[in-house]
């Protein structure tokens, strides 16, 4: 009776095993990811092993196999407990697809599932009339906190308590740039038709991620943009395949739940995650190497670029006199959102921005108090932004310079160290998300009627 049951299950654990893999396969055709190729290699090994195990295998092994199913079974429950309670440490997992699992422990907590379409937020509100997609990076995707808890959500409660006529769409996305959000803005027309459109630009990375020598990521593996002999924002060839991959994988979401299931049943596999996370987490560790490395070879013996590099990003943009390799980067992010508007215009969307700056430990080191400055040693840390404020003004468009903002409010450094996290130099805490949706309500959407 019982080898007949573990013969059962072996072989519906086959059946199914295949039945993923293929659809697994149908899948990595379709979006052209290496990612599900593997996935395929995997449930063909599992299937014939459990298929093998069924037929041939004899008394012992087959108990064998089981009971260490069985325990991996019970690993998997206890890790999904553990999870869910927010107490697995280590663990971050943020599989871009509908109701794809989130958890996120390297800052903060964020503890939840994407929603339908796929984004890191609630329910999208399509009914409302005046929708507001809220662009960006990891600032906007913002997993380190609940997903009801950031800048967008916090954003459309305070506009919904004037009108629940207002709805706001978070489509952030980790390791991005301007690049990306050409294509974003493009999909969010398609999908959404919103009215307005608030782009937020983390100058942290976003001017660096502009140019490949700052960035230290090659063009086939992101999106960048050139500048040809007439000053014209072309792609970058090396990215036109990047670029299609990360199109197809933002339209595989809209293909049906059942399409989806190649990305949505790994990303609440914790035990995969959790070995995922370890992979990561040496990746991240050896860019943050590298970049130090670089900013050591560029200028030895400087404390904060090899500080910056550390925190993963290139304090080539901040340089009171900035390399012709950073001041183009600039150019090409500036070409960049001249193209976002030139969008927006076609589509009968309002654009506007919002830049988020960047404190560096340097700040915290040598600043106290409500007069402080960004201006330490060789690097003005509010420059680009300065640079972005005139630009928006000779474009017309209307922009929330948040340095600027906690500079004019005289904002205590403790409480500005209290916004990010990292002692003040990551991602926003939940206080960074309330004063950032407080910020642009005050300074887009006092006067309702706009």
């Amino acid at each position: 009776m019982i080898l007949r049951f573990i013969n059962r299950l072996f072989l519906t654990l086959a059946l199914a095993f295949v039945a993923f893999g293929a659809l697994s396969a149908f899948a990595a055709q379709r979006e052209g990811t290496r990612v599900l190729s593997n996935t395929v290699a995997g449930c063909l090994v599992l299937a014939l092993g459990f298929l093998w195990a069924a037929v041939r295998c004899k008394k012992e092994g087959k108990i064998r196999l089981f009971l260490m199913v069985l325990s991996l079974s019970v690993v998997e429950l206890i890790f999904q407990a553990t999870a869910w309670l927010g107490l697995l440490p280590g663990v971050s997992t943020k599989v871009s697809c509908p109701y794809g699992r989130v958890y996120w422990t390297s800052e903060g907590l964020g503890n939840s599932i994407r929603n339908s379409d796929g984004w890191y937020y609630p329910e999208f509100d399509l009914g409302a009339s005046n929708r507001i997609a809220m662009i960006g990076d990891s600032f906007v995707e913002a997993v380190e906190v609940h997903r009801t808890r950031n800048q967008a959500a916090v954003l459309q409660g305070l506009l919904k308590q004037d009108s629940p006529a207002w709805s706001v769409l978070a489509l952030g996305t980790h390791g991005t740039s301007p690049a990306h959000h050409l294509d974003v803005l493009e999909y969010a027309q398609q999908h959404f038709q919103p009215r307005e459109v608030i782009l937020c630009l983390y100058l942290g990375n976003d001017i660096t991620e502009s140019s490949p020598a700052l960035n230290y990521t090659p063009p086939a593996d992101f999106i960048y943009y050139d500048l040809d002999d007439h000053n014209n924002l072309v792609l970058n060839p090396a990215s036109a395949d990047c670029r299609d991959r990360l199109r197809r994988l933002r339209e595989s979401n809209h293909a049906g739940l059942f399409w989806s299931l190649p990305r949505i049943l790994p990303s609440h596999c914790m035990m995969l995650q959790s070995a995922l996370s370890i992979r990561d987490a040496i990746s991240r560790r050896r860019r943050r190497t590298a970049l130090q490395a670089a900013a050591e070879q560029a200028q030895p013996n400087n404390a904060a670029a090899r500080e910056m590099g550390g925190a993963g990003l290139n304090s080539a943009p901040f340089a009171v006199n900035p390399t012709p390799e950073a001041r183009r980067a600039l150019r090409v992010m500036e070409r960049e959102l001249e193209r976002c508007q030139e969008i927006c215009e076609r589509h009968g969307i309002r654009l506007r921005l919002v830049t988020i700056p960047v404190f560096p430990a340097a700040f915290y080191q040598t600043q106290k108090g409500r007069d402080w400055t960004l201006k330490i040693g060789d690097y003005d840390y509010l420059g680009p932004e300065r640079e972005l404020a005139v630009f928006a003004l000779d474009h017309k468009l209307p922009l929330l310079a948040l340095g600027a903002y906690l500079q004019a409010r005289k904002l205590d450094v403790e409480d500005i160290r209290k916004l990010y996290w990292f002692q003040g130099t990551g991602h926003f805490t939940e206080a960074g998300h309330d004063l950032c949706a407080r910020a642009i309500q005050q300074s887009f959407y006092m006067d309702k009627k706009h």
